[in-house]
């Protein structure tokens, strides 16, 4: 007689298959709880930090011209301005030499600076009058010298003397 204990075998095939499943399903069923969720954005708005001094101004940060806008606000009233702008250069400790150059312009919110390429303009020179050791040399137009010799006045042609 058979006992109730043989009647209950599972048949190898049914077996195999519940191997192979849970050989697959247990590493994803183990990555699936252990994945971190993804978190609900925050509510609270990011506070940004204010500009540094140099992109208050328009610039990028540059550690080199720190000083750029104090310095600039002494030698404003010297600058010649057209059209609201101005060109100067500025020291550049790497090279030691002026090879920085911008542009400043006045604008309803204060003074606001550019980088530029250094400027060649007809009829402007780089300031004379500034020190080497000068941090900073402004692009004035040329003005005529002493030396310069002195143009004669021009004649106004005379009317035909009549007899």
């Amino acid at each position: 007689m058979n006992s109730p204990a043989a009647n209950s075998r599972i048949p190898l095939g049914k077996l195999g298959w519940c191997v192979v499943t849970l050989v697959l399903a247990a590493p994803l069923l183990f990555f699936a709880l252990v994945t971190p969720r993804e978190s609900p954005a925050p509510t609270a708005e990011k506070v940004q930090p204010p500009p540094s001094k140099l992109r208050a101004v328009g610039l990028r940060d540059n550690r080199d011209w720190d000083a750029l806008p104090a310095l600039f606000a002494l030698a404003e009233s010297r600058a010649h301005w057209r059209n609201q702008r101005t060109r100067f250069a500025y020291w550049n400790p790497g090279t030691q030499s002026h090879g920085y150059f911008f542009e400043a312009r006045r604008t309803d919110a204060g003074l606001r600076f550019r980088e530029i390429p250094e400027p060649h303009d007809v009829g402007y020179e780089w300031d004379p009058a500034a020190a080497p050791e000068d941090p900073l040399r402004l692009y004035l137009p040329i003005r005529p010298r002493p030396e310069d010799p002195v143009k004669p006045l021009e004649e106004k042609p005379s009317a035909p003397r009549r007899p």
